[in-house]
């Protein structure tokens, strides 16, 4: 039927519905962007189409319900995917870090394994210069034990452990039973197999050797 223009009213006598094609949609926050605005454009022209057929009034309550449920449907969609992660991201996620760890852990572990070894080659140079002040002042060697008490070995290297080695030293005794010699050997307590040994006496040289424990025959650390 066609519709009057001037009057606002059908062609009827019935009054034309005034209604804004915003008001059949449900307020919403804005910030949905360009995805909700193509909804309501849609909206919109599904809206005209009715009222050009003049079948707002009859389906008015059927099409409102139709366009709500539609766009309800449709932010839930779009909300969830804006606050969630799919599966497919998260596997991502996990593949990168895996990568990261795989680069970094070796790294981190050759670190530690430096550190560890500087810190008993030094620990080797403080036990040789503590034998020689105990000899000095006793005309013999000592153990960890008996350096102690004189202060010149700290208590963590006194105990005989420190920075991941084990320390032992082993006296050589002459036909007169003193300790006129001194070996010192430092073990690494983790990685037996891949770490480095150390080992000093009184020619004061440290030895090292990797994998397997060192002795006056390995080679002498780099200077």
């Amino acid at each position: 039927m066609i519709e009057s223009r001037k009057s606002g009213t059908a062609t009827d006598g019935e009054p034309r519905n005034s209604r804004n094609t915003g008001d059949i949609l449900p307020d919403h926050p804005s910030g949905l962007g360009q995805e909700r605005l193509e909804f309501r454009l849609i909206a919109k022209s599904f809206w005209f189409d009715l009222q050009r057929h003049n079948r707002c009034s009859e389906f008015g309550g059927i099409e409102q319900s139709i366009v709500a449920r539609v766009y309800g449907n449709f932010e839930e969609t779009v909300m969830r995917r804006e606050q969630g992660f799919s599966l497919i991201e998260l596997l991502i996620v996990v593949v990168i870090i895996g990568v990261i760890a795989a680069i970094a852990i070796p790294g981190l572990q050759r670190a530690r394994r430096y550190a560890q070894s500087g810190s008993a080659i030094q620990s080797l140079r403080t036990i040789t210069t503590a034998e020689n002040l105990y000899e000095r002042r006793f005309k013999v060697y000592a153990t960890l034990t008996d350096l102690a008490p004189e202060g010149t070995v700290d208590t963590n290297l006194a105990s005989g452990s420190k920075s991941g080695y084990s320390f032992s030293i082993t006296l050589v005794l002459d036909s007169n039973g003193k300790a006129t010699n001194f070996n010192s050997n430092a073990d690494p307590q983790f990685d037996l197999t891949t770490a480095e040994y150390f080992f000093v006496d009184t020619t004061a040289v440290i030895r090292h050797n990797a994998g397997a424990a060192a002795d006056a025959s390995s080679d002498p650390i780099p200077k």
